[in-house]
């Protein structure tokens, strides 16, 4: 497209080279404005992509997240569980199975009742060291104490998913863990 602009126009101040001023082949003026179809599709389309992109990452990080938060739930659980079983071994006079006898004479009796871990204190009942959501799927004390030892080493392991209410995998999570304590008795 060839430009116009008239001497006039010129002396007026207009400003003849702006693309909007152009001459089609037959010779007549035409102001051209907007965008064509074609460029409407293309813009759309690119919007269209980048859009779809960061809903995929939105989506992405949701479910991320969700997941995060179940297995760091199962594993805040099973850990502070390890502990508490740790600290009385550690502090026994005597062990039996699942059942520690403290110093004081205190009796504390492990056991998994539902899906729980719980702990009675000299036969009364149960508390719950495992939240309610949360299913323990193994839990033992195995004696590892060697021949001639002055301590007793007791592995205890301990086994704990998400309750299976909810078949979405980002909702799953499971922990074992297992560890080795030493009593001296």
């Amino acid at each position: 497209m060839l430009h116009i602009c008239s001497i006039r126009q010129r002396l007026a101040g207009h400003w003849c080279d702006h693309p909007f001023y152009t001459i089609p082949v037959f010779g007549l003026m035409k102001i051209r404005s907007g965008f064509s179809l074609f460029e409407v599709t293309v813009y759309i389309a690119i919007i269209s992509v980048v859009m779809v992109a960061v809903l995929g990452i939105v989506a992405q990080t949701v479910l991320n997240r969700i997941k995060v938060e179940a297995l760091h739930n199962v594993t805040a659980s099973t850990r502070f569980a390890i502990e508490r079983m740790s600290q009385d071994v550690r502090a026994a006079a005597d062990i039996s199975g699942t059942t520690i006898t403290l110093a004081d004479g205190t009796t504390e009796y492990y056991y998994v009742t539902g899906g729980q871990l719980l702990i009675s204190t000299n036969g009364g009942t149960g508390v719950a060291l495992t939240p309610s959501n949360l299913t323990v799927t193994e839990f033992s004390f195995t004696d590892r104490t060697t021949v001639g030892s002055d301590t007793k080493d007791i592995s205890i392991t301990l086994a704990v998913e998400n309750d299976a209410t909810n078949p979405r995998p980002e909702y799953q999570a499971d922990f074992s863990l297992t560890t080795t304590v030493s009593a001296r008795l």
